[in-house]
């Protein structure tokens, strides 16, 4: 595991939420200050641990659609969608999702970064 010994050190990606996923961050903590004062902090650090999981092992959830992973969080019904962008040592986040929503919303912003 660590630094001596020959052990390969875990690497860690960058990371870069499309502003499109910061929004629905955004909107889901704004809804969860109306219900409770600290939900918004509970789901923040929830999302922070995801995100930092996937930093370590892009792979550890399962590919949707083409490249595009789901990380489903565990104490809300939102996930994390997102896909490694390949020769940048980068995870591109394009959505925290409301798992009820249509997927299409996502599904469209693949599409649109596909078209590049």
């Amino acid at each position: 595991m660590g630094g001596s010994g020959g052990g390969t050190l875990a690497r860690r990606l960058k990371l870069r939420l499309l502003p499109e996923a910061r929004d629905d961050l955004a909107s889901a903590l704004a809804w969860y200050a109306e219900q409770s004062a600290h939900l918004p902090r509970v789901l923040r650090a929830e999302v922070k641990k995801t995100l930092a999981l996937i930093q370590e092992n892009p792979c550890l959830y399962a590919p949707v659609l083409d490249e595009v992973r789901q990380a489903t969080l565990s104490r809300f019904p939102y996930s994390v969608l997102y896909f490694e962008w390949e020769g940048h040592n980068t995870v591109i986040v394009l959505a925290i999702f409301h798992q009820a929503r249509d997927p299409e919303v996502w599904e469209e912003r693949w599409d649109r970064l596909e078209e590049r």
